[in-house]
């Protein structure tokens, strides 16, 4: 999967309670604390992702999401669209700032900042995790 790397200035804002790829991002947050590698496979574009975080799972404990904002930057959603050939409106960046509580070695914690895409193919398709570099 690609990973885009950004050197740029973003103004984020808060994004509405009732954004559906808003739960999609928390229910996958939920799914790695519980280990949940089905459920994850239902919300992620890529499922060769899953081997990567099976993997990883055995050394988080916990994660917590800390913040998530919607990212409005018209050109990181405009060079999006090259790579994903989706339509702006079938796009969401947000983001992140989490938590990992790792299982091994103990009392070791990390926060970390990271951007999280979903898309959709239309208005009526639910939406998919296609990039999270964890």
């Amino acid at each position: 999967m690609l990973i885009f790397s950004f050197l740029a200035t973003i103004k984020s804002e808060g994004i509405e309670k009732n954004d559906s790829s808003r739960e999609v991002v928390n229910e996958y947050f939920n799914s790695i604390n519980k280990k949940d590698i089905s459920k994850i496979n239902q919300i992620i574009t890529d499922q060769d992702e899953t081997n990567l975080l099976s993997s990883k799972l055995n050394y988080i404990d916990k994660i917590t999401l800390k913040s998530l904002e919607r990212e409005t930057n018209n050109s990181l959603l405009k060079s999006y669209t090259k790579y994903s050939k989706k339509s702006m409106d079938n796009i969401r960046i947000y983001k992140v700032k989490y938590k990992v509580d790792y299982t091994a070695p103990k009392n070791i914690n990390s926060t970390y900042e990271s951007w999280i895409y979903l898309c959709r193919d239309n208005h009526s398709s639910k939406w998919l995790i296609d990039v999270f570099d964890m």
